[in-house]
């Protein structure tokens, strides 16, 4: 992961949620299909 923000910190803690996120439900979908 790349810092996109270097001076926002913020920013960069939110794409990583939201990584995150899409990671965990990739995995969800996953064991449905």
């Amino acid at each position: 992961m790349n810092i996109l923000h270097k001076d926002d910190p913020y920013a960069d803690n939110y794409l990583l949620n939201i990584e995150t996120k899409i990671l965990s439900a990739r995995k969800e979908i996953s064991k449905i299909k």
